[in-house]
């Protein structure tokens, strides 16, 4: 949908910067009834409706750059939360590989100690906790 959404504003961008283009031209090359040139024939007779053509089409334009600096916003916001999860799941693996098969076989040992009813869960923790750090 969103690419659908991109196409459509892309494609109305092209035809207003046409339009306004287009306006622009007629208005500057066209002749009056009289011979003159529609802006020169004075403002209500060629400035301002040109003005209201063109004046949706630039609106429309300055909305689309305005929504697409948001967009680029939140495209930066994006990459910068995977940025920061790719490091944290870095700093979880160096604290995984941290632990040597040493440390795991102790704490398998202290696992059996503890489901054999030898130590308590109590020392289990802490004895766990001594290892891991």
């Amino acid at each position: 949908m969103n690419k659908i959404l991109q196409f459509v504003f892309r494609s109305l961008e092209i035809i207003c910067w046409i339009w306004i283009v287009l306006c622009l031209v007629i208005s500057f090359t066209a002749k009056t009834v009289t011979g003159m040139s529609i802006i020169s024939s004075g403002f209500l007779g060629g400035v301002f409706p040109v003005l209201i053509i063109i004046t949706p089409a630039v609106a429309f334009l300055i909305w689309r750059f305005n929504s697409e600096k948001g967009i680029r916003e939140q495209i930066k916001n994006e990459k910068q939360a995977k940025y920061l999860a790719k490091l944290k799941e870095e700093k979880i693996n160096e604290q995984n590989k941290k632990l040597s098969e040493e440390t795991i076989e102790k704490l398998m040992n202290l696992k059996e100690l503890l489901s054999l009813e030898i130590i308590t869960k109590e020392e289990f923790e802490k004895k766990k906790n001594d290892l891991l750090s």
